[in-house]
């Protein structure tokens, strides 16, 4: 180019205060964006989701400021969510990550779902989605689920003359919809885990009934409690069929079963069994375990405690285990 335009002479007027404005106006966002990141990880580093842990990525890279995520980790149905796939978070988009904004000076943020999670969700029993969004709106949160778009978005607008205080206004926004997705997930993996304990639960006692003269009745339907019976009598009680009962937990899956006394050995159940005693773990209420009673009086009790999240780890038709169950029919029922 020989000569510069017309459109190029009115600019270059203009250039070094518009390179100026530039700089400030990147300053000022910068601040903002580093100061959300600041009071939104304080705002909830203390706070604790029973099923979903939280990642923070603000990066203060050239090419990545100005959009930042908050994204949960967790396990649902048998698959991990998490960084590696990041299909749901809290997005936070300033005007130079974003375009389309209501006006210039607002931040943008938005709780994005990608489609393959979403279309997951809609698959979901219509109750267990609606009791979900309405965990969510508890903290003022309305979740909506339409094709194309993010579940919830707002905008939230830059006060010009204080970059501090529009740090500390987004930040707490941003943990609202942090604890309105937290109440939501928790939602659905705990109606999930139903369906895995009831699973677990029938293959328990499809084994137990697998055993002629073994039978499984329900004997509370509220809470989900059976007995274990001998249809032939125990040769350790008279009075009574039962040698043994399953209980279902928030959580886990509880069994307990009596045999007759000096059966096995500590060893033999840790062999057979592969789970730590509740005396060896630090937090039994979270952790799998047995807690048995060896040489009791009357009869032994070997009480299991298995969590969901150790289900798959956990084989009722393992060889040993299997081999354990069967001598204590062998050894109870008449």
């Amino acid at each position: 180019m020989n000569e510069l335009n017309r459109a190029g002479k009115l600019y270059i007027n203009d250039y070094f205060a518009l390179k100026f404005a530039e700089e400030q106006l990147t300053q000022f966002l910068n601040r903002i964006f580093s100061d959300t990141a600041e009071y939104t990880n304080s705002a909830w580093e203390n706070s604790h989701s029973k099923n979903v842990a939280w990642v923070m990525q603000f990066s203060n890279d050239t090419n990545k400021i100005g959009k930042g995520d908050l994204y949960p980790e967790f396990d649902w149905n048998g698959r991990h969510y998490g960084k590696k796939e990041n299909q749901i978070s809290v997005r936070y988009w300033d005007i130079r990550k974003y375009r389309d904004m209501e006006n210039a000076d607002c931040i943008r943020l938005s709780i994005r779902c990608l489609k393959e999670l979403k279309d997951r969700m809609m698959e979901l029993p219509e109750e267990v989605l609606k009791m979900a969004i309405k965990a969510a709106e508890h903290e003022g949160i309305n979740l909506e689920f339409r094709t194309g778009e993010p579940l919830y978005k707002q905008f939230v607008v830059i006060n010009l003359d204080d970059a501090d205080e529009t740090a500390h206004r987004i930040a707490v926004e941003m943990t609202r919809m942090k604890r309105a997705l937290d109440a939501f997930l928790d939602t659905i993996i705990e109606d999930g885990k139903k369906d895995i304990i009831a699973h677990k639960r029938a293959s328990f006692i499809n084994l137990i009934e697998s055993f002629p003269k073994c039978k499984v009745e329900v004997y509370n339907q509220e809470n989900e409690s059976f007995n274990i019976l001998s249809t032939s009598g125990l040769s350790w009680k008279v009075r009574s069929p039962i040698w043994g009962k399953i209980h279902r937990g928030i959580d886990h899956l509880r069994i307990d079963l009596d045999y007759p006394s000096g059966t096995f050995s500590i060893a033999e159940l840790k062999s057979a069994i592969g789970l730590p005693f509740k005396s060896e773990v630090d937090h039994p209420t979270d952790t799998s375990h047995m807690n048995p009673v060896v040489n009791g009086e009357n009869h032994d009790v070997l009480r299991l405690i298995i969590h969901s999240k150790d289900f798959k780890n956990f084989d009722f038709k393992e060889t040993k285990f299997l081999e354990l169950i069967r001598k204590i029919i062998e050894k109870t029922i008449l």
